[in-house]
C-alpha cells in the first residue's frame, strides 16, 4: 500500500515537473520569436513615416527654438548639445533625428529636447543635479520650441513640414511643403494642470493645419504619422496617445 502511495506521489511530481518544463520552453520560445515590447520612452517629438515609393527616403527631424509663432525660417535655431547633455549625457540635438527608409518599410525619427522638469521643485541637497537644472531653466524656460521635418530623395527635398506659421514667402524659398502648429511654450504656467499640479512636461500646442483650432495636451507621448507615396506625401494622422501603438499593425491597416 505504501509503495502504491509513493508511486502516485512520484507520478504527480513527474507531471508537475513536465508542466513546468513545457511552460518554461514556451516562454523562452515566445521571447525569441515574439519579443516583449515595452511602451516607448517619453519623447518631445516623434514622427513615424511609411515609404510606399520605389526608392529610398532620407528623413531628417530638427527641433529648435523660434522667437515667435510667426518666425522666419532662418530664425529657427537648434538647442546646443551642451544643454541636451545636462538632461542626459548621451543626448544631443542630433540623436534619433535621422533615418533612411527602404521601399515598403516604415521607421521613426524622434527628439529628446530636455524640457522635462523645468518647473518641478529643485532638490538643493543634490548639488550636481541642482546646478544642471538651474542651467536648463535659465536657457529653456519661457521659450518657443518647434520642429522642421524634411523628407528627401537622392539629396532633393520632396516634403518639408514645419510646426509654426512661417511666412508664406519663406515656403517657396526654403521648399516648405506644409505647415501646422506643433510647438511647446515653456512658460511656467504651461507646466501646471487644471488642478494646480506641476507636470513634468509642458503642454504641447498642435493642429493638423493652421486653419484648424489649436488643441493642447501634455507633451511626450504623441506621434505624427506620415505616408509617402509616388504621387504625394501627406500627414496621415496625429495621434496624441500613441505610446502603446503597434506600428507594424498600424501601417498595415493604413
Amino acid at each position: 500500500m505504501r509503495n502504491k502511495i509513493n508511486y502516485c506521489k512520484f507520478i504527480k511530481f513527474s507531471i508537475v515537473c513536465s508542466i513546468m518544463v513545457i511552460s518554461l520552453l514556451m516562454f523562452l520560445t515566445s521571447c525569441i520569436f515574439f519579443p516583449i515590447t515595452e511602451p516607448r520612452m517619453k519623447l518631445t517629438y516623434r514622427f513615424s513615416i511609411k515609404n510606399e515609393t520605389n526608392f529610398d527616403l532620407d528623413v531628417k527631424l530638427a527641433v529648435g527654438e523660434i522667437p515667435c509663432l510667426q518666425a522666419r525660417f532662418d530664425e529657427f535655431t537648434l538647442v546646443p548639445d551642451e544643454l541636451y547633455k545636462l538632461g542626459n549625457e548621451i543626448w544631443s540635438n542630433d540623436l534619433g533625428t535621422h533615418c533612411t527608409i527602404k521601399p515598403t518599410k516604415h521607421d521613426a525619427v524622434v527628439s529628446f529636447l530636455p524640457i522635462a522638469g523645468l518647473c518641478s521643485p529643485l532638490d538643493t541637497s543634490q548639488a550636481e543635479y541642482y546646478e544642471k537644472q538651474t542651467i536648463l531653466r535659465e536657457n529653456l524656460l519661457n521659450k518657443f520650441f518647434s520642429f522642421v521635418l524634411t523628407i528627401s530623395r537622392n539629396g532633393g527635398i520632396i516634403y518639408r513640414i514645419v510646426g509654426w506659421d512661417v511666412p508664406d514667402e519663406d515656403m517657396e524659398k526654403f521648399q516648405i511643403t506644409d505647415k501646422s502648429f506643433g510647438y511647446y511654450h515653456t512658460a511656467p504656467e504651461n507646466y501646471v494642470d487644471s488642478y494646480g499640479g506641476i507636470q513634468a512636461y509642458p503642454k504641447f500646442f498642435y493642429s493638423k493645419s493652421l486653419q484648424d483650432e489649436i488643441d493642447t495636451g501634455w507633451g511626450y507621448n504623441f506621434t505624427y504619422y506620415i505616408k509617402t507615396t509616388t504621387n504625394k506625401v501627406s500627414l496621415q494622422e496625429f495621434v496624441f496617445y500613441s505610446t502603446n501603438i503597434d506600428e507594424d499593425k498600424y501601417w498595415k491597416e493604413h
